[in-house]
């Protein structure tokens, strides 16, 4: 357990330094330190890694670390927080893993009594696989040390298509929506860490309305043999403020069949400043009221209908479901999975999306070319990279028809060219996603004779 204000050094590479982000402060890594309680120091350097010194020669982890108070008779840090990786991608693998095991003997040289986090690569474009080899090497190494770690890769803090809302679009890093993603799942991860057990004798829920609405680091309790998904990734709001969750599970022995109680748990956040969160309220469950689940090698579903304790109510969009054990080991920490949730009653609070079209010549031959333009705006303003589809319909009417595509630009533009093959209108789409909603032009007429 660390003590009452702890001193913690947080190390790591242009993520800890806040790049992407409006300001340095609103970089995650100056966020975390207010709700944790920190006496924290900050060592962020761009293009660093456990072997990547970076372009600057800003030096490695390891080398970085002497540069700090050390030997001391009061003991410099408490905890340490190693963060990065992604810039060590290049390396082979039996580098990555030396380098690692190395950094992690520096820390304990230089500060013994200090505990240490290990915080993996991580990216607002959710491209995973060119990390996971260091995430492995990472994850490896945490185990056989006998050290914490964070995962950001296998949390799933970001997924494919978060990079419109999370990345600052001109360096690939978090933006400020971003780093605060990632501020509130560290804390999360950090609290789930050194949580304790409730009241003795009595089951625990892990999760509190301070738990943030992000959840902890998805490592299974070694012990605890369950294999779930939520029924279809969906899950029903029945009013704003309850869900239910249909669980599909294989967990047990059919030799040795049992029921085991878990802790299920939803967490929705909508943009940056938006969020719900349901779980089981400890305080008005007495022991035995969380759900059991059979556990007899054999596949099932169990709903199980969870009311808000913290948030602005739920909204259609993505949700993270989380679950764990009753009375799970405090170092155990929850498996999540990603969801989708709607009901027709719920506000839909997504960004509206405008689509606009214009084809010249207005007036060609059939056989020629014709350039159909357009524009896509997301709340007002240009929503750059959004892929558009191009449709014309006949003037004799009938099914509209799919003839080309386009990518927005920077501006939020459209441009192609198609083939002429008759008069018709022509018209931009664009598909939905959980934070917009789907946009269609008007259409634009043509002629052709």
């Amino acid at each position: 357990m660390l003590p009452d204000r702890p001193k913690v050094l947080l190390l790591g590479d242009s993520y800890t330094k806040g790049i992407g982000a409006s300001t340095r402060t609103k970089g995650y890594a100056y966020q975390v330190a207010e709700p944790l309680g920190w006496d924290l120091t900050v060592d962020g350097k761009s293009g660093t890694g456990y072997i990547d010194p970076s372009a600057d020669g800003a030096d490695t982890f390891a080398e970085r670390m002497w540069n700090h108070p050390h030997g001391a008779a009061d003991v410099p840090y408490d905890l340490v927080v190693i963060q990065g990786g992604s810039n060590d991608r290049k390396y082979t693998q039996a580098e990555v893993a030396g380098r690692i095991n190395l950094t992690i003997r520096t820390s304990r040289r230089l500060w013994p009594q200090a505990q240490i986090i290990l915080m993996g690569p991580i990216n607002p474009w959710a491209n995973v696989a060119e990390y996971a080899m260091v995430n492995d090497k990472l994850t490896t190494a945490a185990a056989a040390n006998g050290i914490l770690s964070i995962d950001p890769i296998g949390e799933q803090w970001f997924v494919p298509g978060d990079g419109q809302q999370y990345a600052n679009l001109e360096n690939g890093h978090p933006n400020d929506a971003g780093h605060e993603l990632m501020a509130r799942r560290f804390v999360a991860d950090v609290k789930k860490f050194s949580s304790s057990s409730g009241a003795e004798g009595r089951p625990h829920s892990s999760w509190s309305t301070t738990h943030g609405s992000g959840p902890a680091s998805p490592v299974a309790d070694p012990g605890d043999d369950i294999s779930w998904t939520v029924l279809d990734h969906k899950i029903i709001a029945t009013t704003p403020h309850e869900v239910l969750v249909p669980f599909l599970y294989t967990c047990g022995t059919q030799a040795v069949p049992k029921g085991v109680q878990y802790d299920p748990a939803a967490f929705q956040t909508v943009y940056a400043d938006q969020s719900a969160a349901a779980f089981i309220d400890v305080e008005d469950t007495p022991a035995g009221d969380f759900p059991t689940f059979t556990c007899d090698g054999g596949q099932h579903v169990t709903e199980v209908v969870l009311e808000e304790q913290a948030g602005d109510g739920f909204h259609h969009g993505n949700i993270e479901v989380g679950l764990i054990e009753v009375g799970a080991r405090p170092t155990v920490t929850p498996t999540f999975e990603h969801a989708i949730i709607g009901a027709d009653q719920l506000p839909d609070i997504r960004a509206e999306v405008a689509v606009t079209v214009n084809a010249t010549p207005e007036s060609t031959r059939p056989g020629s070319k014709i350039t159909v333009k357009g524009t896509v705006k997301r709340d007002g303003k240009a929503y750059k990279r959004k892929d558009a589809t191009l449709y014309f319909q006949t003037k004799a009417g009938g099914p509209a028809a799919r003839i080309g595509s386009d990518t927005a630009d920077s501006r939020g533009r459209l441009s192609t060219k198609v083939t002429v093959t008759g008069p018709g209108t022509y018209f931009w789409t664009t598909t939905s996603t959980t934070r917009t909603r789907a946009g269609a032009s008007l259409g634009d007429y043509a002629s052709a004779s």
